[in-house]
């Protein structure tokens, strides 16, 4: 593992069981939802990826995946006071089972922004949807005349965006100017 994810457990413990149970129950539900809310909290406040170690739990790493996503799906569908929060969090993160637990980490559009240290807050209004601005950068270029600006904020822009930014004003506006910041892009004609 790599030594900038966490290794956190929150309240998560199987209780010993006398008996199988009789009916198996659903996992979305307020009880499921509170073990997991800790891990979800960390989350929120540290945006670092985290791995939730199926040792020390007593469960299983399908169980200990499905309790994650139901808790967080109840969380979103019935928490009064941050649901909102929890619908944007379900946004920037992966769940993914592994063998010894389950990896929570962001996707790989938001990680540049967190190696930056950006607070929860301004990633919310990040997105890395590059088709969709790579395609109003082409529209734009179709019609733009010269003195006017293209200008796009709250997105994330990799190496390889800028790159294509560049071999594309180089074919279509070789004298147009670029102006890059870390989640916005400006462009003159």
């Amino acid at each position: 593992m790599s030594e900038d994810i966490d290794i956190i457990v929150g309240k998560l413990k199987r209780r010993d069981l006398v008996a199988s149970p009789k009916v198996r129950r659903s996992s979305y539900n307020a009880s499921n939802a509170e073990t997991i809310k800790p891990i979800l909290d960390k989350l929120l406040n540290d945006p670092k990826d985290v791995f939730v170690p199926c040792d020390g739990t007593g469960y299983a790493a399908n169980t200990l995946y499905v309790k994650l996503n139901d808790g967080l799906k109840w969380l979103m569908d019935n928490d009064e006071k941050d649901s909102n929060m929890y619908r944007l969090l379900r946004t920037q993160i992966c769940i993914r089972k592994l063998a010894e637990g389950c990896l929570i980490y962001f996707k790989e559009g938001l990680r540049r922004l967190r190696q930056q240290d950006l607070k929860v807050k301004e990633l919310e209004i990040a997105t890395n949807d590059s088709i969709k601005w790579r395609h109003d950068i082409l529209t734009w270029l179709q019609s733009a005349r010269e003195g006017e600006i293209f200008s796009r904020d709250s997105i994330a822009i990799s190496e390889d965006d800028k790159r294509w930014v560049y071999d594309t004003l180089a074919d279509s506006a070789p004298d147009a100017e670029v102006i890059f910041t870390d989640i916005s892009i400006k462009i003159l004609r």
